[in-house]
């Protein structure tokens, strides 16, 4: 039974997620992940404020590096996943 998925590139006339949206997604995604372990780990060591104006410093740069993930997905018309695979292995 053939699922309709494969890892060949998208046709853009049938791609449906924009630059926008593959952003989106994964700059959340990295915001949602590292918020408990840089809280955890900040917070003892500097008063409240200082770690939290770090963290939010912190997701700015190192989530926008995720976030630019999708300009490649977006104008391959591939999954991450499939762009991510020569580099993993």
């Amino acid at each position: 039974m053939e699922s309709g998925y494969d890892i060949k590139p998208v046709p853009k006339d049938r791609r449906t997620f924009t630059f926008l949206t593959l952003f989106a997604i994964w700059f959340g995604a990295g915001i949602s992940i590292a918020e408990f372990w840089d809280g955890a780990l900040l917070t003892p060591a500097l008063s409240l404020p200082t770690a939290m104006v770090v963290i939010v410093i912190g997701h700015l740069i190192g989530n926008a590096v995720m976030g630019l993930i999708a300009i490649e997905g977006e104008e391959l018309g591939v999954p991450t996943m499939v762009l991510s695979k020569g580099a993993l292995g």
